[in-house]
Parts: C-alpha cells; structure tokens; sequence
C-alpha cells in the first residue's frame, strides 16, 4: 500500500492544524508499514494508541479553532468527526478479535479518510484560517484537553 505524502497543497492555512495533520499522517505510515501478521502485536496497538490520541487531540483542537471562527458547517465537521472514530473503532475492534476484518481494511480506511478528510472537508475552511489572524499554538491550550 502506497505511504501518504504531505505537500503543500494539503495545508489548511494553520501551522497547529498542519502540524497535527502531518503527525497523524505519519502515523498512519507506521501502520502502513507493519506487515500484517504484526496486527496484534504490541508495537501495532502502540502504534494504534498513537493514532488514537492523536486523533482526539486533533479534532478537539480543530473544532475549538473553528467554533472560534465562526466556521458555518462546523456541525457537519463535527459529525463527520464521529463517523470516522466509530469506523475506525469498528475496524480496530475487529482486527483484535481476529473476526473477519484484515489489517488492510483498516490501512485502507485510514488511508482513504484522511486523504478525502483533509483534501476535501478541511480545505474547505482553508480560506477562514487564512482571512483571520493566524492561528498558532498560542492561541490553544492543549491542557484542558483529555
């Protein structure tokens, strides 16, 4: 399975947001990158905890920043939001109760929804970020996160 490349035309106009983008991605390309028979392993559900925290941490931010600038579709963002952690527990569950699902069903989901999740639903906010103040890390706080 081909890795996810980061490049320019995936910025959505906030280095925080960037920044958390290219971190899940590279995640992402762990999980790519571990055979399938590892699926189970301690390093894969390592890697699998990552990617959830990650996550979170990224949509909370994500959405903070838009509730703040007034984003008129965050509710469709944030729906959007669940339906990838339902999919992606689903998948994950699955795999570690070795039921019919393969370590590919969930390397091609993520594949998949983050590259039509940032290509498509984050770039259309793109040009709020960049109108408005620059977003940066001191304008959110990662503690009250969790």
């Amino acid at each position: 399975m081909e890795m996810i490349k980061w490049d320019a035309r995936l910025s959505v106009g906030s280095d925080v947001l960037d920044r958390q983008h290219q971190d899940i991605i590279k995640i992402i390309n762990q999980l790519i990158d571990q055979p399938d028979e590892a699926f189970g392993a301690k390093p894969v559900t390592k890697i699998l905890n990552d990617l959830v925290y990650h996550v979170r941490l990224h949509f909370w931010t994500e959405e903070k920043i838009l509730d703040e600038k007034g984003y008129d579709d965050l509710k469709t963002h944030k729906n959007e939001h669940t339906e990838y952690r339902i999919e992606f527990v689903s998948l994950s569950f699955d795999l570690i109760r070795e039921t019919k699902k393969e370590p590919q069903d969930l390397k091609k989901f993520l594949c998949r929804w983050w590259k039509n999740h940032i290509l498509h639903n984050d770039l259309a906010y793109r040009n709020i970020l960049r109108e408005q103040e620059k977003v940066t890390e001191n304008n959110i706080n990662p503690e009250r996160f969790n």
